[in-house]
């Protein structure tokens, strides 16, 4: 993930309490249809907030302290039940159960807010727009589970996509989050907003699967997701949320009409998803709102694109090149052996295609110029260093590490601010790499 653009300081906006409660009706009565099995056997236990009131920046750390335990529980109960190792472990809840675990959680998280802090606005609006995006996410991956896009079936020693899916949602909560209330870059709103056409893309392509209907109700539920994405990290650009709920009103509005038609509404339904596309970001043309010719993109520096890198190779996913500074690097095809440096904590974690031209004089600096983001699991402790061997003629992609943006009400990159050396290998496992000479960090 990339941070990088500092949000401007601007008037909070309180939501109004019915259009939030009437959004997450909204969502609620879409599972219904789906046979929701409720549960009240997960609760959230509210963290003791008291002790933060003379903090410096009291709400800010109460946000911190309030997500943090909704992360903790989620994974520590309906999480941990959802979880199956194909061949070991089964599942305690299913898809549904899930959801609805996670909603009455969330219930319990905001409350908590409310209960303890009732005079704090600023802090009741930003709970009640995390709970949401929340929400929203778990049940946008619950339907693609239930119409089969989603595979809940895990490998033989390994977990199911749907459940490595909702983890990152999870983890996503606290300090992995690519978009928080304050100060996201644009580079991830151009992550979020094309993940989204992602998820439009295949309700489009499963129209012969599921039916249009099916379909116009899974991009329903994908724009919810969005758009209380959206909500959630623009408190401080009104400009950019209301262009982009116009966008998705205009979407669905298309879609619906589409929907109508029957099966003949396939052409219509495809032709509002690109409509969509080159309104708010088209990485090819550079049109777009969020794109280098758009009235906000244009003001900022744009990731790399597939046109910029040699024919001969295959450029790298945005996932992976947006691991760099402003999502930009430079590829090449390598003319000569070229050494370079891959940091690691164990084994599962040594033959990366994540290296550096740099020897770091130990594991915490290793830690914070690669951005080596400690929540995730294994963690990677940097704790040791090998070499690796590259030959001439594999292609290799180079630029800085992006560095972690961690900001509540105030950006700060002070934990992993990263730009360091790093270089993205084609292919970490060929034969001819070789990693060797494995060492301390350090030595």
């Amino acid at each position: 993930m990339i941070w990088s653009v500092k949000g401007r300081r601007a008037p909070f906006r309180v939501r109004n309490d019915s259009q939030r409660c009437h959004v997450r009706l909204d969502r609620l009565e879409a599972l219904e249809s789906r046979q929701l099995l409720t549960t009240t056997s997960y609760t959230f236990v509210a963290p003791d907030l008291s002790t933060l009131e003379h903090q410096a920046n009291p709400t800010a750390a109460m946000f911190n302290r309030l997500v943090g335990s909704l992360q903790a529980q989620i994974v520590l109960g309906p999480l941990n039940d959802l979880k199956a190792i194909g061949g070991a472990t089964t599942q305690k809840i299913n898809g549904n159960q899930y959801v609805a675990a996670v909603a009455n959680m969330v219930q319990g998280f905001e409350a908590a807010a409310t209960q303890q802090e009732p005079s704090n606005q600023k802090l009741d609006s930003l709970v009640q727009l995390q709970g949401v995006a929340l929400d929203a996410q778990t049940v946008a991956l619950n339907a693609k589970r239930n119409d089969g896009l989603e595979s809940d079936t895990p490998a033989p020693g390994t977990t199911s996509a749907f459940y490595n899916d909702n983890l990152t949602t999870v983890e996503h909560l606290t300090l992995s989050r690519p978009l928080w209330p304050y100060g996201t870059p644009i580079l991830d709103y151009i992550n979020r907003t094309e993940l989204f056409q992602t998820d439009l893309a295949t309700a489009v392509s499963s129209i012969p699967k599921l039916g249009i209907a099916a379909a116009a109700n899974l991009a329903q539920i994908e724009a919810a997701s969005f758009t209380a994405d959206i909500n959630l990290s623009t408190p401080q650009r009104p400009g950019l949320n209301t262009f982009m709920n116009q966008q998705v009103g205009t979407l669905l509005t298309q879609i619906n009409a589409a929907a109508q038609s029957g099966p003949s509404g396939a052409a219509a339904f495809a032709a509002a998803v690109n409509s969509f596309k080159e309104a708010t970001y088209d990485s090819t043309t550079g049109a777009g709102f969020l794109g280098p010719q758009g009235a906000y993109g244009r003001y900022f520096v744009q990731p790399t694109t597939a046109d910029q890198v040699p024919k001969t190779t295959t450029p790298l996913s945005y996932s992976t090149g947006n691991t760099f500074a402003l999502g930009r690097y430079k590829a090449k095809q390598l003319q000569k052996t070229a050494i370079y440096h891959r940091n690691f904590g164990d084994a599962s974690n040594e033959y990366g295609k994540y290296v550096t031209t740099a020897l770091f004089p130990n594991s915490a600096v290793a830690i914070r110029k690669s951005a080596l983001d400690q929540t995730f699991q294994p963690p990677n402790s940097a704790f040791y260093v090998e070499d690796v061997k590259v030959p001439a003629g594999h292609y290799v992609f180079a630029g800085r590490v992006g560095p972690i943006y961690q900001g509540v009400l105030t950006p700060r990159n002070t934990l992993y601010p990263g730009l360091g050396s790093q270089v993205v290998l084609d292919n970490s496992r060929a034969p001819d790499i070789v990693f060797e000479n494995q060492r301390t960090t350090g030595t």
